[in-house]
C-alpha cells in the first residue's frame, strides 16, 4: 500500500471494512470540477534542469526567512482586528520608515513569541520541520500553481498537523463547486484511492488563471513551451556528442562506391574521427571525395536557441541570470541592484499570498488580529541612508526627534531643536526660544533647570501638543506594559499548572478506572490546592524585583524629562509604596482568581457534572486569564505604578514646591467623561501634594484611586507647570 493510503486511514478517512462508501464519483462524473492543461505529474516530470534551478532558488530564500505572529494595539492598548488594513498601508511606506509610521499612528506591533499556530509551524507533522514545510509547498505552488494544506484537527477543530497537498506525484486534488459557486468539497485522489475534504480543512495556496477562480496557473504551465525547446535541444546535444562523429568538414562524391569501399570509408573515418578528442582533425580526400561543409552549433543556432528558451524560464519565475550566477561581470552596486529587485519583485508578492492566505483561512481559528510577517531580507542602502540623514539634521531640515521619530526611536528632552553645525551647539542657545547661554553646567543645582524650562500651564497647551506630550510619555511606557502583561501572563500559566495538577492528584482516586462521567463532590478551592495566603506571596515575590525596576526606571524618566542627572534612589518612602503597592495588588488579583475557582467548583457540583468537566472549566478559565485579564491588569497596574514613580521622584528630589501637577488624558474615544472633566478642571495644576477630584474618588495620582469605574484600564497621566514660588 502507498504511503497516501496509510496517510488515509491513519487519518480515518477510510477504513478496509467500508473503503466503498467513501470512493466518490471520477473527475469525470463531476461537470463543475476544473482540470489544469498539464497534469501534475507531467510538471514534476519536468522538474529539472532550469525548472530546478529557478524553483530551488525560491523555495531555499523562502524557506529560510523566519516567520513573526505580530498583533496590532491602539492607543489604549486594545488588539485591533483588523490588522490587515494596518499591514496594507505598511507595505506602501519604506521599510525605514515603517516604525516612526506607526508611532505617528499611535499604534504598537507586537510579536508574539509562543503561540500553538508557531508551535505547529514548527513541527508541522511526523516528516516535515518547518524548512521544509515552506520548501515542499513553493516547490507544488511553483511547479503546479497550487498546493493545498490539509489541517489535521483536534477535537476542538484546533490543527495539530499540515501535510502539503498532493502527497505524490500521481496525486490531484480538485475542487467540487456547487452552482452558487460555492466550493462543496476537495476531491482528492492517488490511484485508486479517493476521498474528499471539508473546504475548512483545506488552506489553499495557488496562482490564479483567468480561465476560472477555481483553477490555477504556474509559471511552468506558462512557459511549456520554451521549457520543451530547451528540453529537445538538451537531448540533441546528447545525443550529438554522444552517436555523432565530428570531422571539420563532410566529404561527398559523384563515384559509385561498392559497399566494401563505403564500409572502408566509414571505418576510416569513425577510427581517425569518432571521439570527441579527435574531433576538428584535417580529413585528406581520396577516390574523388570532394570537401562539403557540414552543420555546425553555429548554423544551428544552438546557443541562441539555448539562451531564448533558459531566458524565458528564468524571467517567468521573476528571476534574473545575474541572480542565478550566470553573468560574471556582477558588481557590488548591480548586485544590491539584483538583491533589491529579488526581494521586491519576486519574494514580496510570494510571501504576501501566503501570508494573507493564511490570515484569512487559518489564523481566525485561534483568534482574530493575528497576522503572520515573513521576515524579507533587507536591502536598504545603508550608506546613503546615513548621508541623507547627516544632510538634513546639519541643514536643519529636521530635528533630532523627527529623525529618531522616523526610526521609531523615543523623542528625548532636547530634540525638539535643531542642532547648528558650528561646533555641534544647539541653537536655542542664543535664540528667541531661551533668553541667553546658561553661565553654568546645566544641574549643578538639581532645581535650577526646572526654572530655566518655559513649562506653561496645560491651559494654554493646543489639542496637538496635549495629544504630543501623551504619546512621549505612552511611548517610554509601552515597553513596560509589554514586559508586565509577559510577566502576569506567565505567573498565569504557572498558576494555571499548579491548580490542575493539584486538582487531578485530589481527584484521582475519586475517578472510577476509565468512567469519566463519574461525578464530583462538593469542593471548595482549597481542596484542590488553592491558598489564596500562598498565592498572594507567590504572587508579591514574583513582583516584587519587577515593581522596583519599574518604579526606578519611571521615576528616573521624570526626572531626566527635566534635565536632571541625579538619580532615583528606593528610600523608606519608596519602600513603603512597593510594599503596599503589591500587597494591595496581590490580594485583589489572587481574590478575584479564588472566587472564579470557587464558582466553577459550586456550578460543578450543583449541575453535577463529572470532574473531567470540572478540570476543563479550569483550565478554560485560566486561559481566559492569559488571553484578556492579564492584559487589563497590566493597563491598570503598571500605569498606576508609573505615575506614583513619578511623584516619589520630585518629593525626593525636593522639587515639588516648584511644581503644579495637571491631569492628561490620553484624548482617546474611549476615555471616561470623569477623566475629561478632571483635565478641564485641573488645566491650571494643582500642587503636588494635592489630590485630585475624579467622578466619586480622590487620588494623587491618575489611577491611584481607590474605585475600579475610576481606576482600572486608566491610561491618563500627568504633567507639570512650574508654580510662582522662587528658590
Amino acid at each position: 500500500m502507498r504511503f497516501i493510503d496509510n496517510l488515509l486511514f491513519k487519518f480515518g478517512f477510510i477504513n478496509k471494512s467500508s473503503i466503498k462508501k467513501y470512493i466518490l464519483p471520477t473527475v469525470k462524473q463531476i461537470p463543475e470540477t476544473y482540470q489544469s492543461e498539464k497534469t501534475y505529474a507531467q510538471l514534476v516530470t519536468a522538474y529539472k534542469s532550469w525548472v530546478y534551478t529557478c524553483i530551488d532558488k525560491i523555495s531555499k530564500s523562502i524557506a529560510m526567512m523566519p516567520v513573526k505572529l505580530v498583533v496590532y494595539r491602539n492607543s489604549t492598548g486594545q488588539k485591533i482586528n483588523a490588522g490587515y488594513q494596518i499591514k496594507s498601508e505598511l507595505a506602501q511606506i519604506p521599510k525605514e520608515l515603517q516604525a516612526g509610521w506607526l508611532t505617528k499612528q499611535n499604534i504598537t506591533k507586537i510579536e508574539l513569541e509562543d503561540h500553538p499556530y508557531l508551535d505547529l509551524i514548527k513541527r508541522p507533522n511526523s516528516i516535515m520541520t518547518r524548512f521544509m514545510l515552506w520548501y515542499e509547498t513553493m516547490t507544488r505552488l511553483e511547479l503546479g500553481g497550487l498546493c493545498g494544506w490539509y489541517l489535521v484537527r483536534d477535537g476542538l477543530r484546533v490543527p495539530r498537523e499540515i501535510w502539503p497537498l498532493p502527497l505524490t506525484q500521481y496525486a490531484e486534488l480538485q475542487p467540487k463547486v456547487t452552482p452558487d459557486l460555492q466550493i462543496e468539497y476537495w476531491l482528492y485522489r492517488d490511484g485508486d484511492v479517493q476521498t474528499k475534504f471539508d473546504p475548512d480543512d483545506i488552506v489553499i495556496f495557488k496562482y490564479p488563471n483567468p480561465k476560472s477562480p477555481f483553477d490555477w496557473f504556474s509559471p511552468l504551465m506558462a512557459q511549456m513551451y520554451p521549457y520543451d525547446i530547451d528540453f529537445y535541444l538538451q537531448q540533441q546535444q546528447a545525443n550529438y556528442y554522444k552517436n555523432g562523429v565530428m570531422p571539420s568538414m563532410i566529404a561527398e562524391t559523384d563515384q559509385d562506391l561498392g559497399k566494401e569501399q563505403v564500409d572502408e570509408i566509414l571505418e576510416q573515418i569513425s577510427a581517425d574521427y569518432g571521439t570527441p578528442t579527435k574531433s576538428g582533425k584535417v580529413m585528406l580526400l581520396h577516390s574523388g571525395l570532394k570537401k562539403s561543409e557540414g552543420l555546425t552549433p553555429k548554423d544551428a543556432l544552438l546557443d541562441k536557441v539555448t539562451k531564448y528558451a533558459r531566458e524565458k524560464l528564468i524571467t517567468s519565475y521573476d528571476l534574473s541570470e545575474g541572480k542565478l550566477g550566470l553573468v560574471s561581470d556582477v558588481n557590488r552596486a548591480n548586485m544590491e541592484a539584483l538583491d533589491k529587485s529579488y526581494t521586491e519583485d519576486c519574494l514580496m508578492p510570494k510571501t504576501m499570498l501566503l501570508e494573507e492566505t493564511i490570515e484569512a483561512f487559518m489564523l481566525p481559528v485561534y483568534d482574530q488580529g493575528l497576522l503572520l510577517d515573513f521576515v524579507l531580507p533587507e536591502n536598504t542602502d545603508k550608506e546613503f541612508n546615513l548621508k541623507e540623514a547627516d544632510m538634513e539634521l546639519k541643514n536643519f531640515a529636521i530635528n533630532v526627534n523627527e529623525y529618531r521619530n522616523k526610526k521609531g526611536m523615543e523623542p528625548v528632552a532636547w530634540g525638539d531643536v535643531p542642532w547648528g553645525s558650528f561646533n555641534n551647539m544647539h541653537l536655542s542657545w542664543g535664540s528667541n526660544t531661551a533668553k541667553e547661554k546658561p553661565e553654568k553646567e546645566p544641574n549643578e543645582d538639581k532645581s535650577m533647570d526646572i526654572l530655566t524650562k518655559n513649562m506653561k500651564p496645560i491651559s494654554e497647551w493646543s489639542a496637538k501638543e496635549k495629544r504630543q506630550a501623551w504619546m512621549r510619555k505612552n511611548a517610554f511606557r509601552n515597553r513596560w506594559f509589554h514586559l508586565f502583561e509577559s510577566n502576569i501572563k506567565a505567573f498565569f500559566a504557572a498558576q494555571k499548572e499548579r491548580i490542575l495538577n493539584s486538582y487531578d492528584a485530589y481527584t484521582s482516586d475519586k475517578v472510577k478506572g476509565l468512567d469519566l462521567t463519574y461525578q464530583t463532590k462538593a469542593m471548595k478551592p482549597n481542596d484542590i490546592g488553592f491558598s489564596k495566603k500562598a498565592e498572594e506571596e507567590a504572587l508579591k515575590e514574583f513582583f516584587y524585583n519587577f515593581y522596583l525596576k519599574m518604579t526606578e526606571t519611571g521615576a528616573n524618566e521624570v526626572l531626566q524629562g527635566f534635565g536632571m542627572t541625579a538619580s532615583f534612589s528606593i528610600d523608606k518612602t519608596a519602600e513603603k509604596y512597593l510594599t503596599d503597592r503589591l500587597m494591595m495588588f496581590s490580594k485583589e488579583v489572587t481574590g478575584t482568581t479564588f472566587d472564579d475557582i470557587k464558582k466553577v467548583l459550586t456550578a460543578g457540583y450543583d449541575e453535577g457534572l463529572p470532574y473531567l468537566d470540572i478540570r476543563t472549566e479550569l483550565r478554560k478559565t485560566f486561559n481566559v486569564y492569559e488571553q484578556y485579564r492579564a492584559q487589563l491588569i497590566t493597563r491598570t497596574e503598571s500605569n498606576s505604578a508609573m505615575n506614583k514613580a513619578e511623584k516619589l521622584a520630585i518629593k525626593q528630589q525636593g522639587i515639588d514646591p516648584y511644581l503644579l501637577k495637571h491631569w492628561l488624558t490620553s484624548g482617546a474615544e474611549t476615555t471616561r467623561e470623569t477623566h475629561h472633566e478632571a483635565e478641564k478642571r485641573y488645566e491650571k495644576g494643582i500642587p503636588i501634594d494635592e489630590d485630585f477630584i475624579v467622578g466619586d474618588d480622590t487620588m494623587d495620582m491618575p489611577g491611584n484611586g481607590s474605585l475600579a469605574e475610576e481606576n482600572v484600564n486608566c491610561l491618563c497621566t500627568v504633567v507639570y507647570s512650574r508654580s510662582d514660588k522662587k528658590l
